[in-house]
């Protein structure tokens, strides 16, 4: 099997990409509950007031 030279930079930059999205995933699935609810909190409180506002 060749390597050619161009390849090792450009999957080393997805497998470094891929790596960063999986440590995201392992940090966020533990308080990914909490996450949920400041997310809903936050879409909430920005929907509230958009329609305060007159934006929706």
């Amino acid at each position: 099997m060749t390597i050619d030279p161009v390849a090792p930079p450009v999957s080393r930059k997805g497998s470094t990409a891929a790596v960063l999205v999986f440590v995201a995933a392992g940090l966020t699935l533990p308080c990914g509950l909490l996450g949920y609810h400041l997310v809903a909190w936050y879409a909430g409180q920005i929907a509230l007031a958009s329609i305060s506002l007159g934006f929706l």
